[in-house]
């Protein structure tokens, strides 16, 4: 907003500072950019989240509704997590995120589906490779973004971290947070079916 209040207003906003004090990170909305898949409830008309414009392989950032068919991201920090999930024939949803170190007691696999799952619970068990980023939005600038990669995605988590700790000039490293890179979508498949994944670019040198 451009507007800016009255003076009157203004030493209402200072005498009420503090009004989001209970607010926690529960409260709150991730600002997730993740690849469209042909299941996603952004391509349902009859979902709430439908949005006119998407469709498969275009980047969303589920926060804002934006969608892009690239964007350049700054990674600034990463984080490994074990995120439990509701199985999806018992209704889904998401239940937890566990460290890497947490112990999740004894972890069963399918070998069908490959589905790593928690004995005690049935709760399926996602290792994630989760990116903490700023999303340069050519109209407004950069945006803090969450990008997720998990399943198939690992191995482009796994080669992007050896690029990032790649890179140097001189003999100094350069951080993770010195480099651009442009994400895109790109087809993927396998015996199993076909969705879209994640296509990374060369670092370019901030």
């Amino acid at each position: 907003m451009e507007n800016k209040p009255d003076d009157q207003m203004l030493d209402l906003f200072k005498a009420e500072q503090g009004t989001f004090d209970n607010l926690k990170k529960e409260d709150f909305t991730a600002p997730f950019l993740v690849i469209l898949q042909g299941l996603s409830p952004q391509l349902d008309p009859s979902k709430q989240e439908y949005l006119e414009n998407a469709r498969m392989g275009l980047i969303l950032n589920t926060q804002t509704g934006k969608l892009y068919h690239n964007i350049n991201v700054i990674p600034c920090r990463y984080e490994f997590r074990n995120v439990e999930w509701k199985d999806r024939n018992q209704g889904g949803g998401f239940i937890a995120s566990h460290s890497r170190e947490e112990d999740l007691g004894e972890l069963v696999q399918d070998p069908m589906t490959n589905k790593v799952t928690r004995k005690a619970t049935g709760n399926v068990i996602m290792a994630t490779a989760n990116y903490l980023a700023l999303a340069i939005d050519p109209e407004t600038g950069m945006e803090k973004v969450i990008i997720p990669l998990a399943s198939t995605q690992l191995k482009k988590a796994r080669k992007w971290n050896s690029l990032m700790t790649s890179v140097h000039v001189g003999e100094v490293d350069v951080p993770m947070f010195g480099c651009m890179y442009e994400l895109s979508a790109v087809g993927e498949s396998n015996k199993k079916g076909t969705w879209f994944g994640w296509k990374i670019s060369s670092p370019h040198i901030l």
